[in-house]
């Protein structure tokens, strides 16, 4: 059979169509897929650039509260809505490509002062612009909920340092709960328990030095290193009663340097890391007239000798601001009532309390005493026989101050004081708990922590700076609606 050669021709021409037809589908398909592969990576990476740009939404806004709570206002370019609701965008963000990115943060809740206790929501919206217009589909809703970081409470430790941390002489570091009974206990021997917290956030080799101090609970040091701890010989660290101990933690380091360090049941711990808040005297709180408060003095005009007064009356808040107070020779100064000391003056020693002098606090008194200048306590000191929150000291001071409590009394209180130097020399004994900048006790006294005190914040004082207690992503639609909304309309 001959075959016509424009037969075979024609053959190859549909053939050729054919393929070219394949090939060009094939092409069409390929390039539909990789604009499409191309488009999904570009909104993937843009999805997790406004997952980005949300989170530092909740950062802005935790900064933002952080400056209203020590009295810088940052709320000008906000814009408060009806409801409450502060509102606010940052714009500005630039991608690859032209891209642009922005964040808007609505946050609700009454802003933190230092008397706060409620809590603040807050919402983060960032977005990207492609093309001029916003693609609120793949916006990212995150939102926190803020809370004051005294959960754990600002007495959470027996003694808190931001720096070192010194004891010599045999000092002793235990605790109790003064709340055991139900009622108020004091401290007594037999109620002694081990659950008392020494820590530094100072990560210096050393930064706590015991010589041979008791701690019957444990040490936290900011260091890497168990090291941050020094102990000499005769120094204990860890369970009251060594029968919690593990064998080899008696046994082993018993011997090489005489000290004892529970290790195994987590006596010490490393890489310890805490927030100090500045001490703001509450603004409802600051009077007027300011004058110096000798005790005892002269009454005019008959010049009669007093070496007994009273502040305040049962029931009744008294507040008092002046430069600096005295009480010496055999002196009583009675506080009745809740009273409030305010010394605001820096680069002084405001209260000094020597000789036979004293402040006694009635049964159901309370004395607060917020102070920019040093503290000098010795003699009688300061005395209350009740509860340890009855009796607080805020350190005020911006750079740095020196609270000494000397002599052989105690102090049945609480002190918190982050710029403050404390120094207790000879026999003194504190009920209560301490945090200061750096601690320094160079006699044989000793340290009670109250338990009770754990998640305490304190009269007058702060409940700790804002953080996230919770956050979630808004994915739903029916709950992203009304936040696109708003970004939509502004």
């Amino acid at each position: 059979m001959k075959i016509n050669p424009d037969t075979r021709k024609g053959s190859a021409l549909i053939v050729a169509v054919i393929f070219t037809a394949g090939l060009a589908a094939a092409i069409a398909s390929y390039l539909t897929l990789s604009n499409g592969t191309t488009e999904s990576s570009h909104r993937a990476f843009y999805r997790a650039a406004a997952f980005n740009l949300a989170e530092s939404g909740v950062e802005h806004a935790l900064w933002a509260l952080h400056k209203d709570r020590v009295g810088e206002s940052p709320w000008d370019e906000w814009t408060l809505q009806a409801d409450g609701t502060r509102h606010f965008r940052i714009d500005g963000f630039t991608f690859a490509g032209g891209i642009t990115g922005s964040v808007d943060i609505s946050l609700l809740g009454d802003p933190y002062t230092p008397n706060a206790g409620g809590g603040v929501k807050v919402t983060a919206i960032g977005s990207i612009e492609r093309r001029g217009k916003k693609e609120l589909s793949g916006a990212r809703i995150l939102q926190a909920d803020l809370q004051p970081s005294g959960g754990r409470g600002l007495f959470a430790y027996g003694m808190l340092a931001r720096g070192h941390i010194r004891a010599s002489g045999g000092a002793r570091f235990d605790s109790w709960n003064s709340r055991g009974n139900g009622g108020f206990q004091s401290y007594r021997a037999d109620l002694a328990r081990d659950n008392v917290g020494v820590a530094t956030v100072s990560d210096d080799l050393g930064a706590i030095q015991l010589g041979s101090s008791d701690i019957y609970g444990r040490a936290s040091v900011g260091s890497e290193s168990e090291f941050g701890l020094v102990m000499g010989w005769g120094g204990h660290l860890g369970p009251l009663n060594e029968s919690d101990w593990d064998p080899e933690d008696l046994k082993d380091l018993w011997k090489v340097d005489g000290r004892k360090i529970s290790y195994s049941t987590g006596a010490i711990t490393t890489h310890f890391t805490a927030e100090f808040e500045e001490v703001i005297v509450p603004a409802e709180l600051m009077p007027i007239a300011t004058s110096p408060y000798v005790l005892p003095y002269h009454t005019q005009p008959y010049n009669r000798y007093v070496n007994r007064e009273t502040l305040g009356a049962p029931g009744v808040d008294t507040v008092l601001m002046m430069d600096r107070m005295t009480i010496e020779a055999d002196s009583t100064l009675e506080i009745a009532g809740n009273v409030t000391l305010i010394f605001p003056s820096e680069n002084m020693t405001s209260l000094i309390i020597r000789g036979s002098g004293k402040i006694q606090l009635q049964e159901d008194a309370t004395l607060v005493i917020y102070t920019g200048g040093n503290v000098d306590i010795s003699g009688a000191g300061l005395l209350n026989h009740v509860a340890p929150e009855q009796l607080q000291i805020w350190g005020t001071a911006s750079e740095s101050q020196n609270i000494y409590l000397s002599g052989s009394g105690y102090l049945n209180g609480l002190i918190y004081a982050p710029n403050a130097d404390l120094i207790v020399p000879g026999n003194t004994k504190i009920y209560g708990s301490v945090v200061a900048n750096n601690i320094t006790m160079s006699g044989s006294g000793s340290l009670h922590y109250d338990e009770s005190l754990r998640e305490y914040q304190g009269m007058g004082g702060s409940s700790g700076p804002l953080t996230v207690q919770h956050i979630r992503e808004i994915m739903a639609k029916e709950e992203r609606e009304p936040y696109l909304d708003l970004v939509a309309n502004n």
